[in-house]
Parts: structure tokens; sequence; C-alpha cells
């Protein structure tokens, strides 16, 4: 039997009965065997099974004793050793998929069947996780794609609504009796109803013996305009004195002076011509048929008078209504020669720097077979005072009228081309050809602005040297000034008024007759002219249509 007290192991009693101390074991480096190859470097061949301590034993043995347990190392380094650094554990490779260490070295030729290795790339960062509502896809309900496409469908509609019925401004045009022309914004059209944008715009319906209408308006949106009326028949002048062949209105408006049907120059009060009949005042004794050109001084005391035989010096002489006609200056006989190929006089109205009294000094011309002379003298004819100025060709100058009014440094010269003469320096100045041919021409007081006429009767603007279209129609003598900015001027039978600061006219109701007026005058809303008939008043009526 054993003995009861005898607990020692058979290793203690080999030893004596006490347990030895363990031996200090070594410490091994931790080395990390290299990752078997993959598939694809071995050319899809398994990789070959590294050799391990049991890979002697049988397998039944290995199964029953397991894998062999790990190696253990002490975390203190024994005397005398350095310790290893420490490595993080690495993450294991994933499923399938065996990554190649990059301290093992390449595969070789026979593992890759002979084949270069595979450059292998290192491993993507992994992606961030997806937030989780947004990487949810949205779910639209169809119905909303419906109720867009109504809204859409349904403010569609309504803007065309607004488009065509209710933003345009509406216009009906249906005179009587049917009128002969009827113009929308500068188009013929027909009688009916327009629309048009909301914006200004412009209408005009004449008819011959008819007050035409002319109306610009500035149109709102949905607002209407009915044209549906009655024309107007145009009236004619009143015939005031029968066989009177041409008219003037004295400067202070207080006169007309009549060259009277048997060729003597008569005056009318204004102030009676509407309120009784009267008799004219005669104010020259010497009867003249072929009078063409009649200039009257300022203060309305004198004329000069242009005939195909001489230039008259009429003399208004107001003490007892005494007259008295001399031929012009203090030469005896017909002055100047030749008389018939003058073709025009002008004079000075005012005074300036140039010139110290009023109508003191007169320019003409005179046709010869070298060209036109231009001369210059005094009231008085004096000898030092006449000259010639200057010739102009006839290549230049068809025709010539004159025209020095009011503006202290230049005359007018029209005939064919239009040109500004100097008169400080006597040069004269070229400001158009003659491709529109101008006949006419016409100073406005101060001499700020001109009115030319060319031959088919447009009505051109002169401002310094730059001429421009008014798309207005006249006749030569057919314009009354009524101050340095505005005049009035008779476009067939419709006087018109023109501004030239700001180009707005105004066309008042159209006067019968006076188309073939050869002069006008104006006064206090009354314009007077002379016709085949004699001399005819009318009143001057902005508009008879309530516009």
């Amino acid at each position: 039997m054993p003995d009861q007290n005898n607990n020692l192991s058979p290793i203690e009693e080999i030893n004596g009965g006490s347990t030895p101390p363990p031996s200090p074991s070594p410490i091994t480096p931790l080395v990390i065997p290299p990752p078997p190859p993959s598939a694809k470097a071995t050319g899809g061949k398994p990789p070959p099974t590294p050799p391990t301590e049991t890979g002697n034993m049988p397998p039944a043995a290995e199964d029953l004793l397991g894998p062999p347990p790990a190696e253990t190392t002490s975390d203190k380094p024994s005397l005398g050793e350095t310790a290893a650094p420490t490595q993080p554990p690495q993450a294991p490779p994933p499923a399938g998929k065996v990554e190649p260490s990059p301290l093992a070295p390449p595969p070789s030729a026979e593992a890759t069947g002979g084949k270069p290795p595979t450059e292998i790339k290192p491993p993507k960062p992994p992606s961030p996780p997806l937030d989780s509502a947004r990487g949810k896809p949205i779910k639209i309900n169809p119905r909303i794609f419906k109720i867009i496409g109504i809204v859409l469908g349904i403010t569609a509609v309504l803007a065309a609504i607004f488009y065509f019925l209710i933003y345009p401004a509406k216009i009906n045009i249906r005179p009587t009796p049917a009128p002969d022309k009827i113009t929308l914004d500068g188009k013929t059209v027909k009688p009916g109803n327009y629309r048009v944008k909301p914006g200004s715009h412009s209408v005009s319906i004449e008819k011959k013996g008819y007050v035409s209408y002319n109306k610009t308006k500035e149109f709102k949106i949905n607002e209407k305009l009915d044209l549906d009326f009655e024309l107007v028949l145009a009236q004619g002048g009143k015939l005031i004195l029968a066989g009177a062949q041409q008219v003037n209105l004295t400067r202070d408006n207080r006169f007309l002076y009549i060259l009277a049907k048997d060729g003597n120059i008569v005056s009318l009060p204004i102030a009676e011509i509407q309120t009784k009949a009267t008799n004219p005042l005669q104010l020259s004794k010497d009867p003249d048929q072929g009078v063409r050109k009649i200039l009257y001084s300022d203060d309305g005391t004198f004329s000069f008078t242009l005939d195909n035989e001489k230039i008259r010096f009429v003399d208004f002489f107001r003490d007892g209504y005494s007259v008295h006609t001399n031929d012009f200056g203090p030469t005896q006989g017909a002055w100047p020669e030749n008389a018939k190929q003058v073709n025009s006089i002008t004079w000075n109205t005012g005074s300036n720097q140039y010139f110290s009294t009023p109508n003191s000094y007169m320019i003409f011309d005179q046709k010869t077979d070298s060209g036109w002379l231009l001369y210059t003298t005094d009231r008085q004819h004096s000898q030092s005072k006449t000259q010639v100025i200057m010739r102009l060709d006839p290549k230049d100058f068809p025709s010539l009228y004159l025209d020095l009014s009011e503006n202290p440094q230049y005359a007018l010269l029209v005939g064919g081309s239009v040109w500004r003469l100097n008169i400080p320096s006597r040069t004269p100045e070229k400001i158009s050809d003659k491709k529109n041919d101008f006949i006419w021409g016409q100073w406005g007081p101060k001499g700020i602005y001109a009115l030319v006429v060319d031959k088919a009767g447009g009505v051109y603007k002169l401002e310094n040297t730059t001429l421009t279209d008014l798309k207005i129609k006249t006749k030569p003598n057919l314009v009354v000034w009524l101050d340095q900015s505005n005049a009035i001027i008779i476009s067939g039978t419709q006087p018109i008024k023109v501004n030239f600061d700001t180009q707005e006219t105004i066309h008042y109701a159209e006067i019968k007759g006076i188309d073939s007026a050869n002069s006008i005058a104006l006064s206090k809303g009354v314009i007077y002219f002379t016709d085949s008939e004699g001399l005819k008043s009318a009143n001057l009526t902005e508009s008879v249509y309530g516009q």
C-alpha cells in the first residue's frame, strides 16, 4: 500500500522531494509569416500548405491533440535585451481574397505559370457610411405631376385671356361719311375695330371737303377709343376785300397792309374788321399793277416795292394820313437798271451790332449772263453804300431767293442749293446740295431757326448748318412765325402749328380755299389770306371733334 503521507509527485521524488524553479524561457522574436499567394498568383492552383510541428503526426493524432498552443513571450525583456517594438494588430483579410504582404518576395515565374506578376494596387480607403436619411430614394406621388400640369394649363389660359382680351387697348374707327383715307400709326387701314398694345398711337382720318381728324394718344391697358362720329364740313374763309392781291400784318398787330386790286397799298384796322364794315385807308397814290415783292418797315411808316420797272420807296405820312411816293433813293428814273432781272430783295428788321437802325440795310440780287450779282445798299441808295459784294455761280443757283430778317450775321441764300452768307466777312457757306432743288426760305425771329421749301413742297428746318425734314408739305410764302420757336405752316387746306424746339405739332381744322392762297397773316386766332377772290378771314380752330 502506498504510504498515506507520501504526497510527492514522481518528478519531485526524482529531484529529491523539491520542485526546481522553472528556467526562464528564451524570448522568441515575433515573426509574421507571409500570407500564402493568391490563387491568381499560383495559376489557379491552391497554395501549398506550410509545414507545421505536427506535420509528421498522423491525421488522427492531430485531431486528438488539437492545434499546438501559441507561444507566449513575456512583456518584460530579459536583462541585456531590448524590447521589440510592438505592432498594431493586423485586420484579417476579407474572406475569399488574400492580399500578399508587402514584405513577401514576388512570386516566381513557375508559380505564376510563366506570366509576369500582376501589379497589386493598394487597397482603397473604405467608403463613408451612407446617411440613412439621404440614402433612401425619394418616392414621388404621380398625382403631383398631374396637379402641376393642371396649374400650368390654367396659368397659360389666364395669361392668354389677359393678353388677348384684357391687355390690349381698343380703337373703333367708323366715321361717317366714309373717309377717303384712314391711317393708324402711319399705316393705311379700313374702318373697323383694332386692338393695339398700350402706349402711344396716332390716328388720322381724312376726307376732301371735311375737317380732318388727327390724334396722338397714350393708351392704357384695356383703354377704349370710339371714333364713331360724323365728319364736319370744312368752312371756307369769309371774303373781306374783293380783288386784294397781298396781305401783311404790322409788327404791332394793329393793322393789315393790303395790296389792293388797283395796285395801291391800303390799310385796315384789325379791331374794326370783325365788328363792322370799314373802308380801307389808302396809303399810296400811284397804282402799281406789277408789284412782286413788298417790304414793310417795322414801324409801319414806309415800304419798298419791287415791280418789273424799278424799286419804289413809299412813305406813309401819318399826319392827316397824307402819302408820298417817289422812286427809290435820290436818283431820278428807274433803278436798278433792268429791274426785271431782280428776283428778290430783303433788309434788316430790328437793330443789332451790325445795323444800328432797323430797315437801314438792303440786299438784292440781279441776274446777268455770267451769274447772279448781289448788291448791298442803304435806304437812301447812297452811292458810297451801293456796291456788288459777290457773284454767284448759276450752276449752284438756277434760281435765287434772299432773306436777311433779324439774323445779325447771316443772310439766307436759297435756289437749288442752300447757303448762308456771312455778312461781316462776306463769305458764303454751303449747307446743302441741290438734290432737293430748294426754291424758298425764310429766317424766323432772331435768326435762331429758318424754314426752307423745296420744289416738291417739302418743308425743312434749318438750325445752324443742319437741315431737318419736318414731313410737311406747303408752298412758298404760306408760313407765319408766331415767335422764335413756333410757326404756322399751311399744308394743303390745314394749318399746322410746329414747335421747333420740341418738334410737337398741332393740326387745326381745314379751311376751304386756303391751299390756293399766295399770302397769309395771323392775328388773335384769326387767319387772313389772299386768293383769287380777294382777302378772306377764317377762325383758327384747334379741334371740332372734342379731342
